[in-house]
Formats: C-alpha cells, structure tokens, sequence
C-alpha cells in the first residue's frame, strides 16, 4: 500500500483503524461502554414515556392481550425446559398471536 493510500485511511478515523486491528486492545473497554450506554438510553427512555404519558384503558383487549402473552411464555417456557423447541411448536406460538389479531380486529369493528 502507498503512503497516498495509507494516509486516507488513517484520516478516516477510529472506526477504521478498529477494523484494521489497531489500538483494539487499549480502546475496547472504552468503545464498548460508549456503545452499551448509548443503547440502554436510546431503548429505555423512549420506552418508558411511551408506558407513562399515553391513557391506559383497561379493556377487553388489553386484557386478551394479557392472557394469551401468558399463554404464549408458559407454552414457550416448556418447550425449552423439555428441550423439544421445532418450528411446528413455534408456529402453535405465533398462531395465538394471530387469534389475539383476529379478536382485535373483531373487537374493533
């Protein structure tokens, strides 16, 4: 590589020379901990205002909701204790999803 070639490269900045194997070692802690925070503020403080501003109606379908997301994560949490996940198994899960959608729309009309 020419010393032209070489120079862009640097001047591209930090992320390149991660990927080029350079300082990894000294900069991973710092790179990671700025990355994990950056992605606990963007995931929590949106979410927790979407939970606290909006009115909660408890109505039927919330309800519904409720029951059979219980459904789903007790059917799901044998299924792993078993050890006996498949893809007919999952698709029995995203078939209660589908009822709730039905029962929403239902509700809806």
């Amino acid at each position: 590589m020419d010393s032209q070639q070489d120079g862009a490269i640097k001047e591209q900045g930090f992320l390149l020379q991660h990927f080029r194997g350079e300082q990894a070692e000294q900069d991973h802690v710092t790179g990671t901990t700025a990355l994990s925070g950056g992605l606990m503020i963007q995931a929590r403080i949106p979410g927790a205002l979407g939970i606290f501003f909006p009115p909660w109606n408890f109505d039927s379908p919330l309800l519904v909701s409720g029951v059979i997301t219980a459904l789903a994560i007790v059917f799901l949490w044998r299924l792993f204790r078993r050890s006996t996940v498949n893809a007919r198994a999952l698709t029995a899960v995203i078939a209660l999803f589908g009822v709730y959608a039905i029962l929403v729309t239902a509700y809806y009309r």
